[in-house]
């Protein structure tokens, strides 16, 4: 699995509505900044490509539409994720969020990413265990913040 794939399936996916009778607490549209550092629980060998960045927070800024974040928290996170994955649990209450997400690994098997948040209508804050098809481990940190409105040249997620 590459390091992009990693930050986007850990910190960032696709911005589908949670499956919960109550609407999940709405967010603030704009420019998010995401920060996602990595630590590997045991060998660098099950993830030869993100061993090489750890510790060095991988960033992004992109624009959050309105739409996404009526949503809430867990669409800002999710937003621009790839198709084939699947958000198998979800819950949020009194600021915080938890979520299970599978995707499809590399070579076969699948890929878990449990995800536990805090949040604020301008912040996120996510721990995510991230469990490999093939055995590996590791954690994503993630801070996701709003940092002003959109501009000309603030991209979407994706």
């Amino acid at each position: 699995m590459t390091p992009g794939r990693f930050c986007l399936i850990a910190a960032v996916a696709l911005a589908a509505p949670l499956a919960a009778a109550a609407a999940p607490p709405a967010m603030n549209a704009g420019a998010w900044l995401r920060s996602t550092t990595f630590e590997l629980n045991g060998s660098a060998a099950k993830f030869p490509l993100l061993s090489k960045g750890l510790g060095i927070p991988m960033k992004s800024t992109v624009c959050i539409s309105a739409e996404v974040a009526r949503r809430g928290p867990l669409a800002i996170v999710l937003a621009g994720d790839e198709q084939d994955c699947h958000l198998a649990s979800a819950a949020i209450s009194n600021g915080d969020f938890t979520a299970k997400r599978t995707c499809p690994a590399d070579k076969g098997g699948e890929d878990v990413f449990d995800m536990s948040a805090r949040f604020t209508p301008d912040s996120i804050k996510m721990t995510s265990a991230i469990h490999s098809a093939h055995g590996g481990q590791a954690t994503a940190h993630s801070e996701l913040r709003r940092v002003g409105p959109c501009r000309a040249d603030t991209p979407p997620p994706g």
